[in-house]
């Protein structure tokens, strides 16, 4: 089985399929977290992404993709890099890299060869943008989250105070602002609610009524 879950920056995805995957002894997967790995690439190269031609950072870099029931796990050059993975400036170059069709076409290409390992051993969850309309369109069951952008930017204003010890809310509201005119308006793989994904506003449930809910409608699919 296949659990899609996309939104935007902010809405809950990585917190929800982590704890949906621990729950059914499901899979994950992290497709930003494959994102963050190209601009981490690009960054310790010295690649501004924008001008470079990325296809040479993907063909220059050994990148080793691993699912758990807890994580993603990356490998970089023969380096685990899962941790410096959220370094903010990682995320912040990850929307510009993740804009170009060449890195979400080899970055699709390997989230289906994951899907096809994991999909009835026992199962995967999947988060990101496109995964229930590009990735994953015949997805067992698909989630669409969202939440108002300051909700969203409160949010991720309380993770970058612990990453870099001050954060302005007005800067973080204006990049979550910014990453969805971005993740929305991209010619190829944009952000859009698949017509069959089930909605779900963040922002109306604590954690726990959330995982129950959707745990619920995965069970009901599936006959658990």
């Amino acid at each position: 089985m296949i659990v899609a879950i996309d939104g935007p920056a902010g809405s809950g995805k990585s917190t929800t399929a982590c704890g949906i995957a621990r729950r059914l002894g499901f899979y994950l997967l992290e497709s930003g977290a494959m994102y963050r790995a190209v601009a981490l690439a690009c960054i310790r190269r010295g690649v501004d992404p924008v001008a470079a031609n990325i296809g040479y950072v993907l063909d220059d870099t050994k990148m080793v993709i691993e699912c758990t029931k807890r994580e993603l796990g990356v490998v970089l050059d023969g380096e685990d890099v899962s941790d410096a993975l959220r370094a903010p400036d990682v995320s912040r170059a990850a929307s510009v890299v993740a804009a170009f069709p060449t890195v979400r076409d080899r970055m699709v290409a390997r989230q289906r060869v994951l899907g096809e390992r994991y999909r009835d051993n026992p199962g995967l969850v999947v988060e990101g943008r496109d995964i229930g309309t590009v990735v994953y369109p015949d997805a067992d069951i698909k989630f669409y989250l969202t939440a108002p952008a300051d909700v969203r930017a409160r949010r991720r204003q309380a993770e970058l105070m612990d990453a870099e010890g001050f954060a302005a809310f007005r800067r973080v509201l204006r990049e979550i602002q910014a990453r969805d005119q971005r993740d929305k308006s991209r010619d190829h793989s944009p952000l859009k609610r698949a017509d069959d994904a089930f909605e779900i506003n963040t922002a109306d449930r604590t954690i726990t009524e959330q995982l129950d809910y959707i745990e619920r409608l995965i069970r009901e699919r599936i006959g658990m």
